[in-house]
């Protein structure tokens, strides 16, 4: 049985030799959130700007259980035949890099600091608690995707801003573009679902004016479970028996972490806390 780099190898081999002249075909592995390499399958054609990447790591699976190489090839081939042209919103970008023409698609996303420390030296970002807030632009949103770009501090001396303006755009972008309904009540919890594109969820912890509004539903000093980087729900506090809840809670995280949250989309393993008399958020 080959391990996933020798698989990669082999796919990108076989699909470069059906895919003929013209192409050229090489194996990706950027690190993505929390450290993790992820492996991708990238085709590019002669002439053709837009250059699409195939995750591999479902067709290792596929791979691993029992199905033919050549199976998974004619798969990955589909897939790049059915794969659109360059979105238009990628188009626009390539066409004109100028802050005036992309600062209303300037995201945010929140990551664990310490996990993604290497990736932070290379990028504008800010710190929140234990955590960073870091910058994408949004290029392409529909329902069924939400193609991203990194920024980088290249992206930023090109464009001579800051960091802090960064921030400040991307708030509001996020809270116009994104917001749907502020939370969901089932009487005991509020979550925040992933937004519209099910994009970056979790950044509403930053929301001016949010975690007061949220007081009104859940009651003063409530507790934040960081679900994953899509999501958060928050817990209303129980008196007397905070710390024993505070608890309960940060083994729930880990072992939710470990059990159902893939390791790209985790944001950290403990609680947090809203402050209602310094209205802000702090870890326990």
């Amino acid at each position: 049985m080959m391990t996933l780099e020798k698989f990669a190898e082999a796919v990108s081999s076989e699909v470069a030799k059906r895919l003929g002249a013209g192409f050229h075909v090489h194996v990706l592995k950027p690190v993505i959130n929390n450290g993790i390499v992820q492996t991708q399958l990238c085709i590019e054609k002669e002439g053709q700007q837009f250059r699409p990447s195939i995750h591999l790591k479902d067709f290792f699976e596929c791979y691993k259980k029992g199905t033919g190489l050549q199976a998974i090839i004619d798969e990955i081939l589909e897939c790049y035949a059915s794969a659109p042209d360059i979105p238009a919103g990628m188009q626009e970008i390539v066409n004109d890099m100028s802050f005036e023409k992309i600062k209303d698609k300037i995201m945010c996303k929140l990551v664990n600091t310490h996990d993604n420390a290497s990736m932070l030296e290379n990028i504008p970002n800010i710190p929140y608690l234990d955590l960073s807030v870091i910058f994408l632009l949004l290029c392409e949103e529909t329902e069924e995707i939400a193609a991203t770009l990194m920024i980088t501090n290249k992206h930023l001396n090109y464009w001579s801003v800051d960091k802090e303006e960064l921030y400040q755009r991307a708030l509001v972008n996020m809270v116009n573009k994104l917001s749907t309904s502020a939370y969901e009540n089932n009487g005991h919890d509020v979550c925040f679902n992933q937004n519209r594109i099910h994009f970056c969820g979790a950044e509403v912890l930053l929301y001016p004016g949010l975690m007061r509004y949220c007081e009104l539903h859940v009651g003063k000093d409530f507790l934040i479970n960081p679900y994953s980087v899509d999501e958060v729900i928050l817990f209303p506090t129980l008196g007397a028996e905070d710390a024993v809840v505070s608890q309960e809670l940060a083994d729930l995280i880990q072992s939710i972490n470990a059990e159902e949250v893939p390791a790209d989309e985790r944001l950290s393993n403990h609680a947090y806390r809203y402050c209602s008399a310094e209205d802000k958020v702090i870890c326990i």
